[in-house]
């Protein structure tokens, strides 16, 4: 999608009851009742018992909004409030009194702030709200380039991210990973431009490239989604930093997936396995206008320059290359962060909860006043500490030193 929309339309009012009934009891959505506004529409999920805190049907809700030509924007296969949409306000929370007992509260616009992002360590919303986005067809697509062009679409990378405030319509998401297919490590990028043109200047150098392959047409964003999906049937450990849009930092990180990938040659030498080196743009703006619209408990308006969002993934076909590949993995990305940081300014201090492993502290990345703030939203509505112990998963704010 681009980096922000350019206007606003309908209002998507949601109902989403998503118990797991082992903690909760059993529940089933309920009648959302009349739209907040006339220019509202109303989205009932299903309730399905998917995880411990449930999940509602993302390719539904695709479909659904699809065919409304309207998009809200939600996080890929996101099992928790905190990742699953970026929505614009909390209505109502369901709460843990006791294990088996449902109770309900409105989430007041401070309190809502700490859902925004505190993963499931307060309650399940049932009732929220989300800005949709009028859209119909797109330019997007991917591109993949060979090896030897890294250097050039790192310092492509860089430019990109400065010229966002002017090209709000156009994103990209570079991807730097090792193909089994090709047996050789190649680039990928995807991109967008959400107002359908074909020839936006922003684009150029990208277009000029030497290319593997190209698929970028003029599409919808349902079917432009397909193109930029996972594989199944991996053994897969993520990883995450933020930085600054610096490109020598992407250089570096390119540099250690290089020897990233020759290390996992040498323990599994047939080569069949995929790894990723992922480069996002994070400008300021972004966090700019998430402020104007309320905020959330992240952090990001504490960045002072644009950034890029880091993912390291591999990919692995059995539980020992698992085994290996994560270690492996885990030393590469904290010798980038280690880079990073001796840059000025280098290292950001946010981690983003929907690439991070289980050992990065991602409630305490957002900052002491954030971290403060959702440990007194938890105290208001839990203070028992029911998704603290019972519900299993997650970051938890309990973990995190005092």
């Amino acid at each position: 999608m681009g980096i922000l929309p350019p206007d606003v339309g309908q209002i998507l009012h949601a109902q989403m009851m998503c118990f797991a009934p082992e903690y909760m009891g059993q529940a089933d959505c309920v009648d959302p009742g009349p739209p907040p506004s006339e220019d509202s529409i109303i989205m009932v999920f299903p309730k399905r018992y998917t995880s411990p805190l449930g999940s509602n049907s993302i390719d539904q809700t695709w479909n659904e909004t699809n065919a409304l030509v309207i998009l809200t924007v939600f996080g890929r296969d996101s099992r928790e409030i905190g990742g699953i949409v970026e929505f614009r306000s909390a209505k109502r929370l369901v709460v843990g009194v006791e294990p088996g007992i449902e109770s309900a509260a409105d989430a007041e616009q401070g309190n809502s702030d700490a859902l925004k992002g505190g993963g499931n360590n307060f309650g399940i919303v049932t009732s929220f709200t989300l800005t949709t986005v009028p859209l119909d067809q797109v330019w997007g697509g991917v591109l993949v380039a060979p090896k030897d062009t890294i250097p050039k679409i790192c310092r492509l990378t860089s430019e990109f991210v400065t010229k966002i405030p002017e090209n709000l319509d156009n994103n990209l998401i570079v991807v730097i990973g090792y193909l089994p297919d090709l047996k050789d490590i190649a680039a990928s990028v995807a991109v967008v431009n959400t107002r359908g043109v074909t020839d936006a200047a922003v684009f150029d150098q990208w277009k000029e490239l030497p290319k593997i392959a190209d698929t970028t047409k003029t599409t919808s964003v349902y079917d432009l989604s397909f193109e930029v999906t996972l594989p199944e049937n991996y053994y897969t450990s993520w990883f995450t930093l933020t930085f600054k849009n610096e490109e020598r930092i992407m250089a570096k990180a390119s540099e250690l997936h290089d020897r990233l990938v020759s290390s996992l040659l040498s323990f599994v030498p047939e080569g069949d396995f995929m790894s990723q080196c992922i480069f996002q743009p994070l400008p300021t703006i972004i966090a700019q206008h998430s402020v104007r619209e309320g905020g959330n408990i992240m952090g990001l308006e504490d960045n002072e320059s644009d950034g890029i969002l880091f993912q390291m993934i591999t990919m692995m076909k059995t539980p020992e290359q698992h085994a290996f590949a994560y270690a492996q993995l885990k030393a590469c990305v904290e010798s980038l962060r280690d880079f990073a940081g001796s840059v000025e300014g280098g290292l950001f201090r946010w981690l983003y909860m929907n690439y991070a492993d289980k050992s990065q502290d991602v409630l305490g990345s957002y900052g002491p006043e954030n971290v403060k703030k959702m440990r007194e939203v938890a105290d208001k509505y839990d203070p028992t500490g029911v998704f603290q112990k019972l519900c299993p998963g997650g970051w938890k704010l309990a973990k995190i030193d005092a």
